[in-house]
């Protein structure tokens, strides 16, 4: 499998350039990664009729359209994706069009503790619109905080767990990417026999049908996920939302919050307390089933914390 990981920014100084090099080693068993610059491509202006595409953007056109898929190393600069990422975007959706239905995987690092999550959640929009039409992986979004702390001296990532979680998110990647291509002779094609017997028929696979999908599998059930969203785009409003999930703490509290909220209606009070109930299990859910740290804007982030994280590598 080959594939091509931008560095998404012109800066000489990256700590995103050093993650996509520490990927291209780390997978090199399995997949050839090329690691592609960005700081020869202008700023974009649209050409003349006729006239040709500056080498730098014609080459990483190549590059992206001979690959199976695509690695964005994603800095983000005053809570956006730099200049010179959107422009390079820009060239590949004007004239040529390497992304269309090309399986993207993002990947960011920031020295503040959001790890670029602001900048990979504008770019998925960049990527999902008319022209560029890329399929960029769903959820599995790799955003390593702290970048400064999190490589050794020798530029490798420092922490166990932060590399078994990269290479869950990788092994993903290349799935997917096997799954588009209908890998016939592997057996790896996409298919539903619709003829088939279902205990559970799950409509939407966003979060919340994500869920109930998994735990009725892990009870034994056959179940069947629909999702009228094009294949590739798939995660209903948790995708697009980047992936934020409402959670509380307290019950009483959650409770008050909402009968305020839909005053003067009543909500059905067994329906309201298995709502907020599970609101105020998400931190443990995260937990146990995603093996990650549910981040709270309210209790986890601190004054200073978005200033910090940019830091324009």
């Amino acid at each position: 499998m080959k594939l091509v990981a931008i560095v998404g920014t012109a800066a000489k100084k990256s700590y995103n350039r050093e993650l996509l090099h520490y990927m291209q080693t780390h997978f090199s068993t399995t997949t050839e990664i090329t690691v592609a610059e960005i700081d020869e491509i202008p700023l974009f202006n649209e050409p003349e009729p006729g006239s040709q595409l500056p080498a730098a953007v014609q080459k990483l056109n190549q590059q992206i359209s001979e690959a199976d898929g695509v690695i964005i190393g994603v800095p983000e600069y005053d809570h956006s994706i730099p200049a010179s990422l959107k422009s390079a975007i820009e060239w590949l959706s004007y004239d040529v069009h390497p992304f269309a239905k090309k399986p993207v995987m993002l990947v960011g690092t920031s020295i503040g503790v959001q790890g670029t999550s602001r900048a990979q959640t504008e770019i998925r929009s960049i990527l999902n619109t008319p022209g560029v039409d890329a399929y960029v992986l769903p959820g599995n979004e790799f955003m390593l905080s702290y970048a400064a702390q999190a490589f050794d001296t020798s530029e490798n990532l420092a922490e166990p767990k932060t590399v078994r979680f990269l290479e869950d998110c990788f092994k993903h990647f290349t799935e997917y990417i096997t799954t588009l291509s209908g890998d016939k002779q592997n057996g790896n094609q996409l298919k539903v026999d619709w003829d088939g017997n279902y205990d559970v028929v799950v409509v939407g696979f966003g979060g919340a049908g994500a869920s109930a999908a998994r735990f009725a599998a892990d009870n034994g059930a056959k179940v069947l996920v629909v999702d009228a969203a094009p294949f590739g785009h798939e995660g209903g409003n948790t995708r697009y939302s980047a992936q934020h999930v409402v959670m509380g703490k307290d019950v009483d509290d959650l409770t008050d919050y909402y009968h305020a909220l839909s005053a003067p209606f009543k909500l059905p009070e067994k329906t309201l307390h298995a709502y907020v109930s599970g609101m105020s299990k998400m931190p443990e859910y995260f937990d146990k089933y995603l093996g990650i740290k549910a981040v709270s804007y309210k209790y986890d982030v601190n004054p200073g914390d978005c200033e910090l994280q940019e830091d324009h590598g």
